[in-house]
């Protein structure tokens, strides 16, 4: 949505698709928090440990119903 701001912004036309009945997509049904991990290099430098299998159990738990499994677990 960002991006289509931006693009409109500077005189685009922009059209703007969205899936689900409401806008926000998936990432709005996580209840408004994102979830950045799956034990990346900045995490392990501030002592955080965490899994992309930790990752894809979140994804999933959060975005059901509608959560494609196949493209979670790419």
């Amino acid at each position: 949505m960002s991006i289509a701001i931006e693009a409109a912004r500077a005189g685009a036309e922009v059209l703007m698709l969205e899936r689900s009945g409401r806008w926000g997509g998936a990432a709005s049904m996580t209840g408004g928090f994102i979830y950045l991990g799956g034990g990346t290099l900045l995490q392990r430098a501030l002592g955080f440990e965490d899994t992309v299998e930790n990752m894809k159990a979140f994804m999933k738990a959060a975005l059901r119903p509608g959560t494609d499994e196949a493209k979670v677990d790419a």
